[in-house]
């Protein structure tokens, strides 16, 4: 962990550990550490794999906030003003319930999904699930900052929206620029790029 010149800290994980746990463990540190007594020292050709400006405690609200908002310019004003909004509301300002996190499994269909999108461009997916009865679900997949993945559910049993069942956006963080796309037009603009298996030797079946 070290802190840069415009004074965002960064943090060296390994997947082992994961992005959640690291946090949570250094949050609790920082609480029982005196500053005044370290020593100051530059790192010199530093490999950080990932870089974060967020609380990880408030990330799903803020990431449901983001999906309420998108809904709203994709459906309008009033669609998300349907009670079947009200949990998610309820979370976004207080916190209960709680966003669940999920594992590094469970996140890599999106991460699969979000693999050709530049590392300068934040991603965001609305994806609508048909339910019965003529409704749908609808989640917020997001990939921050390159390859942080996150997953937050808006609501269920929502009047079916009219559009295709995935939607994108993509955010050039240095430019401020928004674009959507619908998800042929996305695939095109940013190809999958999913990695290689390793080839399996002569002789033996990959399961």
């Amino acid at each position: 962990m070290f802190l840069r010149g415009n004074g965002q800290i960064v943090l060296k994980s390994t997947e082992k550990l994961g992005i959640a746990r690291a946090l949570t463990f250094f949050r609790k540190l920082i609480n029982q550490t005196t500053f005044e007594q370290m020593t100051e020292q530059d790192v010199e050709n530093r490999l950080v794999g990932i870089s974060m400006s967020f609380d990880i405690a408030v990330t799903g609200r803020v990431l449901a906030k983001i999906g309420v908002n998108l809904l709203a310019y994709i459906a309008g004003a009033d669609y998300v003003r349907h009670p079947q909004f009200q949990r998610v509301k309820r979370s976004i300002a207080t916190g209960v319930p709680a966003f669940p996190l999920h594992s590094t499994e469970q996140k890599l269909p999106i991460a699969n999904i979000f693999s050709g999108l530049p590392h300068t461009l934040h991603g965001f997916m609305i994806a609508g699930i048909p339910t019965p009865g003529g409704t749908c679900a609808l989640m917020l997949h997001a990939r921050l900052y390159g390859s942080q993945i996150e997953s937050v559910l808006l609501g269920e049993g929502l009047p079916y929206l009219n559009f295709s069942n995935n939607t994108f956006f993509t955010v050039d963080y240095e430019a401020h620029r928004i674009e959507r796309y619908e998800m042929m037009d996305f695939v095109r603009a940013f190809p999958f790029n999913f990695p290689r298996p390793s080839a399996a030797p002569v002789g033996q079946l990959i399961p």
